[in-house]
């Protein structure tokens, strides 16, 4: 029977090396199509991103929007194992797909047109990608994404999650602090103390 993941059950880890890019793959083509691929997923792997590489060249000005090098992402996507999300935008862009990928507390959205395919990904607890929720399913996943929003940590320039000091406020960072669990405050000689915009900027940086 194909493989059916909602909310009820765990996510879906693909066991090939490139965990990131077969998550992809099956919000794009479907779990029929990962389970019909097996024994020879690794020309369809690169079939999959020589294919991509080529349609760069039409897709210049988003790549360009999105401070994305065709050159880094060409050598990406055909000299390396497996894809960062620098390549998981590019196959987004070419493909038309949507995804929404959540790391830790933290989580960035990548958007294609409206009629894009969709779909979830998160790192698991031994930090592998899996695939929660692609929109081929019937369930859909409102209250995640509401949940995600309002509890997590949207990094919104997945090149450069943190922006310089001076573009924060003290209270911009302590919300950032709170989604991510980091304590805002701190016990000196039995006194509480608000953490003043360095420290807590340095907190943030290393949960990055």
């Amino acid at each position: 029977p194909p493989l059916v993941v909602s909310k009820n059950t765990k996510p879906f880890t693909p066991f090939q090396k490139d965990k990131l890019f077969w998550c992809f793959f099956i919000i794009l083509n479907g779990y029929d199509e990962y389970e019909m691929n097996h024994s020879n997923s690794f020309s369809v792997e690169k079939q999959l991103k020589i294919e991509t590489v080529e349609k760069l060249k039409g897709i210049k000005e988003q790549l360009k929007e999105l401070k994305l090098k065709r050159t880094e992402l060409e050598d990406e996507l055909v000299n390396k194992q497996i894809i960062t999300m620098k390549g998981l935008c590019a196959l987004c862009l070419v493909h038309n797909v949507s995804i929404t990928y959540v790391f830790g507390r933290k989580f960035c959205e990548i958007s294609g047109q409206a009629d894009a395919k969709k779909g979830i990904i998160i790192q698991n607890e031994k930090k592998e990608d899996s695939l929660k929720w692609t929109s081929n399913e019937l369930n859909n996943n409102n209250e995640f994404i509401t949940k995600l929003h309002e509890e997590y940590w949207l990094i919104e320039n997945i090149q450069k999650p943190l922006k310089a000091p001076s573009a924060y406020t003290l209270t911009d960072l302590q919300m950032i602090c709170k989604k991510l669990l980091i304590e805002t405050h701190t016990q000196v000689n039995e006194k509480t103390k608000t953490k003043n915009k360095t420290t807590l900027y340095e907190e943030i940086l290393q949960c990055i």
